[in-house]
């Protein structure tokens, strides 16, 4: 009878533990943290394209954009930046990576886009700077609010306006799923740097190469916390689903070099893509994020030729 005690008490201190680890990780990957506003020691992992940021962030800042609002599907306060020009041709949603500080994601393309004739709408994605929210989900809610960012633009600048969502990171994880969104007509193709279309592969990654822990089971247990936590379910694919309904032109762009998204999950979106107008391009070289900065003449290129292809 003492050995069935010894042996009861050891699975409850294992399940304990077990569930400690799960809570915590969990925590580490899914609760907001504070980021600050773009400061050159952020700028540190980031060194050899460090000008290039900072000079982008600035240019945007002196132009002082409007900051706007709008509330969500479950009623947070949704903020971004609004820079706006008389005589522009489209809006680009411009939505940030995973706990990046929102700024730097885009920098080097603000002025690019501007010139091409771009409005820019550079929001503050759920549970990171200005907006509200506590965990981070992503894709899976944000997929709505960039929805209701498109809306917004719609409802501001009316239905001839045409909007081009673009993402990096979970920002284009968010673009994907919201191509399966309602979103308005005017919405004219993505563009999708570095971006993940399964948040469940991505974690079971992170987990191998970042915490070098076990995907399995720590994985299922993980997803049972967000199931309970945030209501979020993490398996399958939902990044490929949406695109395997959306006819949106689409722009895939991905470092040969990530190692923290890799480009697998550009080809997976390739493929699943159901538009005619798709196009893939790996930049050799390229970390993760920062395929711009690495060959700013290549990528420049094609995504002013996308643009002048999806606006007619």
């Amino acid at each position: 009878m003492t050995g069935i005690w010894i042996a009861i008490n050891c699975i409850v201190v294992l399940l304990l533990f077990w569930l400690l680890v799960s809570v915590l990780v969990f925590c580490m990957v899914a609760l907001r943290i504070p980021i600050k506003e773009p400061e050159p020691e952020q700028f540190e992992r980031l060194k050899n394209y460090g000008d290039t940021i900072r000079d982008g962030v600035k240019w945007l800042l002196d132009r002082q954009p409007e900051e706007v609002e709008i509330t969500s599907y479950d009623g947070l306060k949704l903020r971004g930046l609004f820079l706006q020009r008389e005589d522009a041709r489209c809006t680009a949603i411009l939505m940030h990576g995973y706990r990046s500080d929102y700024l730097s994601a885009f920098a080097g393309l603000y002025e690019l886009l501007y010139e091409s004739g771009c409005n820019l709408l550079v929001p503050w994605q759920r549970a990171h700077g200005k907006s509200e929210g506590k965990i981070i989900c992503m894709g899976l809610k944000e997929k709505r609010d960039c929805a209701d960012w498109a809306r917004y633009i719609e409802a501001r600048l009316g239905s001839e306006m045409p909007i081009v969502l673009h993402g990096t990171s979970m920002g284009s994880a968010t673009v994907f799923m919201a191509a399966g969104e309602k979103l308005p007509k005017n919405v004219r193709g993505m563009v999708a740097d570095c971006g993940f279309t399964s948040p469940w592969d991505e974690y079971v990654h992170l987990l191998k190469t970042r915490l070098h822990l076990p995907a399995c089971p720590l994985i299922q247990s993980v997803n049972l916390m967000s199931r309970l936590v945030a209501g979020l379910d993490f398996r399958g694919c939902p990044g490929e689903d949406a695109l395997r309904a959306s006819k949106l032109p689409l722009l895939l762009i991905h470092g040969e070099e990530d190692n923290f998204v890799p480009p697998e999950f550009s080809r997976r979106a390739f493929s699943a893509s159901a538009a005619e107008d798709k196009e893939l391009l790996i930049v050799p070289g390229a970390n993760h994020g920062v395929s711009y900065y690495a060959n700013p003449k290549l990528c420049g290129e094609r995504i002013k030729a996308f643009y002048d292809r999806v606006l007619g």
